[in-house]
């Protein structure tokens, strides 16, 4: 008898996708989900994504996801949660209340830019 995953489980990996964002950055979309919400580039609920960043030798995690009205960035800092911040507004506005962050853009960040996305 052959044992194989769940179909729940084949989705959620086949949407799994890795950008590189100039060489520096590796974003991972761990979720899909869509909205009306073109300043979003239409990602909505149970959209995730994350990247791990190295500053001032510190290692930050970010955390990014779309509820159906809001956009939430939370920031983990050598494992430790530091921040959530919870916006209804546009990405550019979740990064702004960010002290440590990457030089990019917004939506590069949360990588809803992706073709594949």
């Amino acid at each position: 008898m052959e044992i194989s995953p769940s179909p729940r489980y084949q989705a959620i990996c086949y949407f799994i996708n890795n950008e590189l964002i100039n060489e520096q950055l590796q974003i991972i979309v761990f979720g899909i989900g869509i909205s009306e919400n073109q300043e979003w580039n239409y990602a909505g609920n149970r959209y995730r994504s994350s990247f791990i960043d190295n500053v001032n030798k510190k290692q930050f995690l970010y955390v990014q996801n779309f509820t159906a009205k809001k956009c939430i960035l939370t920031v983990y800092e050598d494992n430790k949660l530091i921040r959530s911040i919870i916006c209804e507004k546009t990405l550019a506005d979740v990064w702004f209340h960010v002290d440590h962050k990457p030089k990019f853009d917004a939506n590069k960040l949360f990588g809803i830019d992706n073709e594949y996305t």
